[in-house]
């Protein structure tokens, strides 16, 4: 996990020393000058030396400093209890220290404190505010933010619609130019689709082959589908296969399906029909296998055609399977917290 603890420093001090606690030059200099010592010897407690930290010691000096109006200390605190190091996760915790932060105008705290809001984590779910936060960190040139306002904003999360695509497509813009590969995923799939910008299949084949090489499984997944129908690139079986695959690792139900049928009929891979009842077994297990998608297995005639044995085979293959970590999936930033 790396902390961008020089930027981050310099800016909570900057914060706290244009907003300042004292009334005369001097007790400022020598408040700030204070707060820069807690904070200096906090981090130092929280990395530790030799493998050994002392986290209670951290807390107590970034409590300190916190208190006496220091973004970052309050931003570090609400981390502690997002990530559960003072005991357990404990996100009503959290939550107000993010946004003592978040009020300071610190763009990571303005960020969390949106997806919080947003997912109701430890809090009362609030999707408006969770806009306007995400919008704060955004415009102070927080790419995860972009991302997510940009996201919000295509959903018409926030008490928001449609009509704000055009805005939408400019946030993901905001977000790819950062490289973010979720931002990548979603706006190629408006060019696919050719949703609030012209359909550009080439763009949305360039856009998911970024995403997908960030290991995003949607972007994997989507690359799949452009190279099966020949959208932005020929049709290439082996790489929709081997996209399909990248993507079912990371436990992607709809890809899972789709590599199942591939293995079952042969496209892209050799047909194999215990692999084929594996990622069926592996997609029907899924929470966010489509509708559409488990009605078309359902009817899918050459199942039937799998021996008991090989349906046992694939079953216990099944069994031991184990995701890889998707970017995407975790429903916080954990690592961008420090």
């Amino acid at each position: 996990m790396k902390c961008c603890y020089c930027w981050l420093f310099w800016l909570a001090l900057s914060l706290f020393a244009i907003v300042g606690c004292a009334d005369s030059t001097t007790e400022r200099s020598v408040e700030f000058q204070r707060v820069s010592n807690l904070l200096v010897r906090a981090n130092a407690c929280s990395r530790g030396s030799n493998g050994q930290r002392n986290l209670p010691e951290a807390i107590r000096l970034w409590t300190e400093a916190a208190k006496a109006g220091s973004p970052l200390a309050q931003h570090n605190l609400g981390g502690i209890y997002l990530r559960g190091e003072a005991g357990h996760t404990n996100l009503a915790k959290a939550a107000p220290w993010f946004r003592m932060a978040a009020e300071r105008g610190f763009a990571p705290s303005q960020r969390l404190l949106g997806i919080i809001l947003e997912g109701g984590l430890g809090i009362e779910p609030n999707a408006v505010e969770a806009l306007y936060w995400y919008r704060k960190a955004a415009m102070q040139g927080d790419p995860g933010a972009a991302y997510l306002l940009g996201a919000s904003l295509v959903e018409g999360r926030g008490g928001r619609g449609t009509n704000d695509l055009p805005e939408a497509v400019q946030w993901l813009r905001r977000a790819v130019d950062a490289s973010d590969g979720r931002a990548e995923n979603d706006l190629g799939k408006l060019y696919l689709e050719g949703t609030g910008v012209a359909k550009d299949f080439d763009q949305a084949f360039k856009l998911f082959s970024k995403g997908a090489a960030k290991g995003i499984s949607l972007a994997q997944y989507n690359l799949a589908l452009c190279y099966r129908s020949g959208k932005g690139t020929p049709k290439n079986p082996g790489e929709a296969a081997k996209w399909y695959r990248r993507s079912a690792e990371q436990g992607h139900a709809n890809a899972m399906a789709a590599l199942s049928v591939c293995y079952l009929k042969g496209f892209g891979v050799e047909p194999d029909p215990v692999e084929a009842w594996r990622w069926l077994t592996l997609a029907n297990q899924g929470d966010d296998l489509s509708i559409g998608i488990r009605e078309q297995l359902k009817s899918e005639e050459l199942y039937q055609k799998v021996t008991p044995e090989q349906r046992k085979q694939g079953a216990h293959l099944a069994r031991g399977f184990v995701a890889k970590t998707d970017p995407l999936e975790p429903p916080l930033p954990w690592d961008s917290v420090r």
